[in-house]
């Protein structure tokens, strides 16, 4: 195989390599209808977000209920799994109940959004019954502490991930640096002795 011959392959297999790890052109998004079933499904809400849009709600005056209803409405129309367990919570208030198991299973992820946001609203709820205090004021003070609790888990598992890479690099560079620098220096002393 002459150097040319051998240059062309290796600059093909580098071609191929690239379009099959690099993006190619965007295309354009279907919509949701001709994607059919087998779309992908719409992201988990926010817990916290959504005590923001139920507080929302709150100051333009609906009910606390009425609130979570319309909250569970949008996601509904969004096509949100966790729509229909949300829908009804608000009324169940203040003890806020598991949702009815006749609604459909839910996945891990979309059970912990559900139950993030049970919590804090059931707190909020019994808290402006009993002392009268603003349940709009108590649902953005939910969601405030629900972010809060994120980013200090965020900043924890970045601490550890520091300390986890630690090794690895260690294991990596140490080898390394005895190939490169300590190996020459004793071949070079041992020659030295021998020839001594």
């Amino acid at each position: 195989m002459s150097a040319a011959a051998g240059t062309a392959l290796v600059a093909a297999l580098l071609v191929a390599v690239a379009r099959l790890v690099l993006p190619g052109r965007p295309r354009p998004a279907r919509p949701r209808a001709a994607r059919g079933g087998g779309g992908a499904r719409p992201p988990l809400p926010d817990a916290a977000l959504l005590l923001d849009l139920v507080a929302a709600v709150v100051e333009a005056g609906a009910p606390p209920p009425a609130a979570v209803d319309a909250v569970a409405r949008v996601l509904r129309e969004a096509g949100s799994p966790v729509a229909e367990h949300l829908a009804g919570l608000g009324a169940a208030a203040p003890g806020l109940p598991a949702p009815p198991g006749g609604r459909g299973h839910l996945d891990r992820g979309a059970e912990h959004a559900v139950a993030s946001l049970r919590g804090p609203l059931a707190r909020c709820l019994e808290l402006a019954e009993q002392t009268g205090a603003p349940v709009a004021v108590l649902l953005r003070s939910a969601a405030d502490e629900l972010r809060r609790r994120r980013r200090r888990a965020a900043a924890l598992a970045a601490a550890r991930l520091g300390v986890r890479v630690v090794a690895p690099l260690g294991l990596c560079t140490l080898p390394a640096f005895a190939a490169l620098a300590v190996v020459p220096v004793l071949i070079s002393l041992g020659r030295d002795l021998l020839a001594g």
